[in-house]
C-alpha cells in the first residue's frame, strides 16, 4: 500500500519538476525530493495534519496543489487540494512529496478505498 502511493508521488513529482526540461537534462539535473509519509489526521484553512510516528505533522498545502489518488491497481486520479483533501477519511495512508529543503508541499498522494468523484463547478 505504501509502496503504491510512494510510486505514484515519484511519478507525479518527477512529472511536475521536470516537465519543462529535455529528457536529457532532466535525467543529468534530477532534483531530490523528500517524502513525509504518515495517516490523515485533517486538513483545513490549507493546512494538511499527518500523523507521524504518533506525532502531529502539519505541512502547507495551497489548494490547487495536485493529490494523486490511489484506489489499487490501474485506479488513479489527480485532483486539486482543494476539491477534496478535506473529505479523505481520518487513517488514511498519505504520502507528502516536499522540495529540497523540506518546506515547500510539491504533490500529495492519498491511499483511499474508492477514487472520488470529481465535483461539479457548482459543488466548489
Amino acid at each position: 500500500m505504501v509502496r503504491k502511493i510512494v510510486g505514484l508521488l515519484v511519478l507525479l513529482g518527477a512529472g511536475l519538476t521536470v516537465a519543462a526540461q529535455d529528457a536529457k537534462e532532466a535525467k543529468k539535473n534530477a532534483p531530490k525530493v523528500n517524502y513525509v509519509i504518515g495517516t490523515f489526521e485533517s486538513y483545513k484553512n490549507e493546512i494538511l495534519t499527518l500523523k507521524v510516528d504518533n506525532k502531529d505533522k502539519e505541512f502547507k498545502v495551497p489548494g490547487d496543489t495536485p493529490v494523486g489518488y490511489s484506489a489499487g491497481k490501474d485506479k488513479t486520479k489527480i485532483l486539486k487540494a482543494r476539491e477534496h483533501l478535506k473529505d479523505v477519511k481520518k487513517g488514511s495512508a498519505v504520502a507528502v512529496t516536499l522540495d529540497n529543503d523540506g518546506k515547500k508541499v510539491l504533490a500529495v498522494g492519498v491511499f483511499v478505498p474508492e477514487l472520488p468523484e470529481e465535483k461539479s463547478k457548482d459543488e466548489g
